[in-house]
């Protein structure tokens, strides 16, 4: 992902104004190529999400780009879904319009039988209870049976006394 340590190094180099120009004018890029109409393959939208990521940490406003972080969750490529689910924990919050897609892509990767997926599922799971707080109590009333069920977790019989 050159593009994305071009970026941060050009950043890092920048004063103040010249930060905010910068920053500027890649998320005006970063928006033409996600409402282009040549579909991204995979590695551009994770590296657009990263350089958003990037920018957010920054302290910026992000208002675009959540969907195509969304699209990450549902890709078979470990560093995709790894990139979605960091965007979702970090940035998407329980107001989105997207959080049935999100709790699909959820469910999805807990009930796979892929241990890498499951456990990219369960990272981003306490984040995003957290930050949505009752709201994802309803709707993965169980984590524990999602675990368990998926075959993360054992149960162990108990000891012989």
């Amino acid at each position: 992902m050159r593009g994305l340590a071009v970026f941060i190094s050009d950043i890092r180099n920048c004063k103040s104004k010249a930060e905010i120009k910068r920053i500027n004018k890649e998320l005006a890029n970063i928006r033409s190529k996600f409402k282009g109409d040549k579909a991204l393959d995979g590695y551009s939208k994770k590296k657009y999400v990263c350089k958003l990521l990037f920018i957010f940490l920054l302290g910026h406003d992000i208002d675009f780009g959540h969907m195509e972080a969304v699209n990450l969750l549902s890709s078979n490529r470990y560093t995709e879904k790894q990139i979605g689910y960091l965007f979702i924990s970090v940035l998407v919050n329980s107001n989105s319009e997207l959080i049935r897609l999100i709790n699909n892509a959820i469910k999805s990767d807990l009930a796979s039988r892929n241990p890498t997926f499951m456990g990219l599922a369960c990272t981003a799971l306490p984040a995003w209870v957290a930050g949505d707080g009752r709201g994802a109590c309803r709707r993965f009333p169980n984590p524990r049976r999602w675990y368990v069920s998926g075959g993360l977790l054992r149960a162990r019989s108990p000891p012989h006394a």
